[in-house]
């Protein structure tokens, strides 16, 4: 569930970083990048999501997996929208925050 959530993420960060309306930073060379190959990264967003979606419904059922995923955009999407901007959090945090939630949704 865990791994569903988060590549329901990713792919949301994806479609958010190749929006033409976002300022990106020259510094920031992974939104330059996104923001550059603008095609491949929504192709490559909608696909993942695409995943997902048909993961959730595969696994947990058509209601409750479609229930799921959405209710996972919606969230990720608030967040995403909020606090991207403040830059607070790194690509270091977000990576270790998943193996984090990784191994929780392991051991337990």
């Amino acid at each position: 569930m865990i791994l569903l959530i988060y590549s329901v993420a990713i792919s949301c960060y994806l479609l958010y970083a190749s929006s033409k309306r976002l300022e990106v930073q020259s510094s920031d060379s992974l939104r330059v990048w996104l923001q550059s190959h603008a095609k491949y990264t929504k192709l490559t967003g909608f696909l993942l999501l695409v995943i997902s979606l048909l993961t959730a419904i595969s696994s947990i059922g058509v209601g409750f997996g479609i229930f799921t995923v959405i209710l996972s955009m919606m969230c990720v999407w608030s967040l995403l929208i909020i606090l991207s901007p403040l830059r607070i959090f790194r690509y270091k945090h977000i990576v270790a925050l998943a193996m984090v939630l990784y191994l929780i949704n392991y051991y337990y």
